[in-house]
C-alpha cells in the first residue's frame, strides 16, 4: 500500500495516519479468507485507502501457525497482510495488556489486541463481541450484527 500521499503523524509513539483507525481481530481475516461477505467491506480498495487498518502481530502469528496451512495459503495470508498496518507490541501495548489481563478473563492474544484497540484508539472489528465487551474502553465493530 503507498502511503507517500497520505499524511503521518506519532500517536502513542506509532507512526499512524489522520482518518478513522480500525484494528482487524484475526477472525475478520479467516471470515474474508473464507469469502464471508459480510466482512469485504473492510478489504475494499476505497476503505483501505481511507481508513488506518490495523492488524496485531497476533493476528499474523494466528494466521500463518494453523498446522495444515499450506506454503501457498501462508503466500495469499502475507500478501493480504501487506495491505494493512502491522502492531507491535510497545511499552504502551504492554502496559495496558496487563490491566486488560488483570481485570478481565480474558486470553493473553485478545488481551494484547484489546490494548492494541485501545492505545491507538481504533476500533475492534471483530465477531467476538463477547470476550471483548468485558473492556469497557474499547469501540467494538461486529460486521455480523
Amino acid at each position: 500500500m503507498d502511503l507517500s500521499i497520505r499524511r503521518l503523524y506519532v500517536k502513542n509513539g506509532i507512526e499512524t495516519l489522520k482518518s478513522d483507525s480500525f484494528i482487524l481481530d484475526t477472525n475478520i481475516f479467516i471470515y474474508y479468507l473464507n469469502d464471508r461477505h459480510e466482512v469485504e467491506k473492510f478489504f475494499t480498495e476505497e476503505f483501505i485507502l481511507n481508513n488506518n487498518l490495523y492488524y496485531s502481530i497476533i493476528t499474523e502469528i494466528e494466521l500463518l501457525s494453523f498446522p495444515r496451512l499450506t506454503e501457498d495459503e501462508s503466500g495469499v495470508i502475507r500478501e493480504l497482510l501487506k495491505k494493512f498496518l502491522p502492531i507491535s507490541i510497545t511499552e504502551d501495548i504492554k502496559e495496558k495488556t496487563i490491566e486488560i489481563k488483570r481485570n478481565t478473563n480474558i486470553g493473553i492474544a485478545d488481551s494484547i489486541i484489546a490494548a492494541s484497540s485501545i492505545v491507538l484508539d481504533a476500533a475492534l472489528v471483530t465477531r467476538d463481541e463477547p470476550d471483548f465487551a468485558r473492556v469497557k474502553e474499547i469501540s467494538l465493530i461486529n460486521p455480523f450484527s
